[in-house]
């Protein structure tokens, strides 16, 4: 492992997985994370102040690599990348300061990633959320249409077609081009020595959708400039600065892979469109790590996405779930019992852990013996985010690892307690007072206050039930003024 001490990161922008997470992992390496101010980043609204982190990029001291997430200078940050507001030209003029760098420090390696756009739009109402909702339906069709050359589908395009306003078609479509236009000069820029190493990540999509073209086109770049071994092409988005500072770390990991279900690892999660061990196939090879079958460094036991939702869950399905997580939990605690050491990735639902997988892991005293957890959003950033933090704890020196610990419970207050418990009550709550939980408004300091409090109980009994620890602390805020995040201090 070369040693490094010194990281710089331009994240995606100020969100806790893209922000905080990364540093946080830094502090369980052992490492300096130097990141912009916060407040220089894009938020839901708000675009990056790039002329800002323009000069805080230029005027770094002595780093030993640089992780920069393109749509942040291109853009403004992940929500601005979905909208029309930046030409392709004034994009790509913006990303020349990551040229001037180059230029400056030929030796310092620089690592890249950039998003490739989601099916729909950024939901910051309940208004926006029909569109995006007929947009996802309108790329998926495109696609399904053609692909299958249905008469039956081709009719439901157009139905969808003609519930789109033709300016947001129009314009989404544009958005579409210009991003795939940025993807593509990305990669020229790659094969021009520019970057060192360049991350595709497919945001939220479906197995069919207009995404399928952008990606072929970007797969054929790729071979036609030899760049196999200098990128890769996954779902993904939020984590990604993370399985980079795990590429920087270069521990060169190694993972023996143990699936909740066997057919789980050929299960397409939601809101991604391929198998899930493709996925993670890719993201070892992203972090430098490896799988092996035997004498691993860590055992990632993943709870494997089920075919059905949360909600839709049947009586059956629950029972026969049950029964496979007891053997799941089993095997855990088994490999715990033989001092292995212990990753879970729990990609079962998005947006939130398996209750029941959890009660057990509590019933049975194992949640504070994880090396790595997490269980938030989507299946790929959940798996990036554990594969990201193993290589952190290998990184640094096993037997301090308190900042370890300190993360392996933000996750669990926040992916379980949160996500699964909380956030559907406050939700409740602030339709209750007629407020969408897309856009809090007013109403966030006083759900926030709600959620502190409820959170607080919750906290300090796991902290000191499975991390012998009394929590002087317990903090919680709605980074993006809305439910679906919250940033967990404790």
């Amino acid at each position: 492992m070369k040693n490094f001490k010194r990281i710089a990161l331009l994240p995606l922008d100020n969100r806790p997985p893209n922000y905080l997470f990364p540093a946080q992992l830094a502090q369980v390496a052992g490492v300096e994370l130097l990141v912009p101010p916060r407040e220089f980043l894009g938020d839901l609204h708000r675009s990056a102040q790039r002329d800002s982190l323009e000069r805080w990029l230029l005027q770094l001291p002595d780093v030993d690599a640089l992780i920069v997430a393109i749509d942040t200078f291109a853009f403004g940050g992940l929500a601005q990348s979905r909208q029309l507001k930046e030409s392709q030209a004034d994009a790509m003029a913006r990303l020349k300061v990551l040229l001037q760098w180059r230029e400056q420090r030929p030796h310092v390696p620089l690592y890249a990633f950039n998003v490739l756009m989601r099916l729909g739009i950024t939901m910051d109402s309940d208004a926006v959320s029909i569109n995006h909702f007929n947009l996802q339906r309108y790329s998926r069709l495109v696609d399904e249409a053609a692909h299958f050359d249905s008469d039956y589908l081709r009719k439901q395009l157009a139905e969808v077609t003609a519930q789109i306003a033709p300016k947001v078609l129009s314009d989404y479509l544009a958005t579409r081009a210009r991003n795939h236009q940025i993807n593509a000069e990305m990669l020229r820029w790659l094969a021009d020595e520019k970057f060192d190493f360049l991350s595709l990540v497919q945001e939220d999509c479906a197995e069919f959708g207009l995404h399928r073209g952008e990606q072929k086109v970007l797969l054929a770049l790729i071979d036609e400039f030899h760049l196999q071994e200098k990128t890769s092409l996954h779902p993904g988005a939020d984590e990604a600065g993370m399985i980079l500072l795990a590429r920087v770390l270069n521990t060169k990991s190694t993972f023996t892979a143990h699936w909740s279900s066997p057919s789980g690892a050929s299960q397409i999660p939601p809101f991604e469109d391929r198998p899930f061990n493709e996925t993670l196939a890719a993201q070892l090879r992203v972090a430098n790590c490896d799988a092996t079958e035997t004498n691993a460094d860590f055992e990632l036991f993943i709870n494997a996405p089920v075919s059905y939702s949360r909600p839709q869950q049947t009586d059956e399905q629950a029972e026969e779930h049950r029964k496979i997580i007891t053997q799941f939990v089993q095997q855990m605690k088994n490999a715990i019992e033989q001092n292995q050491r212990v990753a879970l990735c729990d990609a079962a639902f998005p947006n939130g852990a398996d209750d029941a997988l959890m009660k057990l892991l509590d019933e049975q005293n194992l949640l504070g013996k994880l090396c790595a957890f997490a269980a938030w959003n989507t299946a790929s950033n959940t798996l990036g985010t554990v594969i990201a933090q193993c290589a952190a704890f290998a990184a640094g020196d096993f037997e301090q690892n308190g900042f370890n610990h300190h993360f392996v419970l933000d996750r669990i207050l926040d992916d379980w307690i949160y996500q699964t418990r909380l956030r559907p009550q406050m939700e409740k709550r602030a339709r209750a007072a007629e407020v969408s939980p897309l856009n809090l408004g007013v109403y966030q300091e006083e759900l926030q206050k709600q959620t502190e409090r409820e959170m607080k109980g919750y906290a300090q009994l796991i902290a000191q039930r499975h991390f012998k620890r009394r929590l002087k602390q317990c903090h919680i805020r709605f980074p993006w003024g809305r439910t679906f995040e919250v940033e967990v201090r404790t």
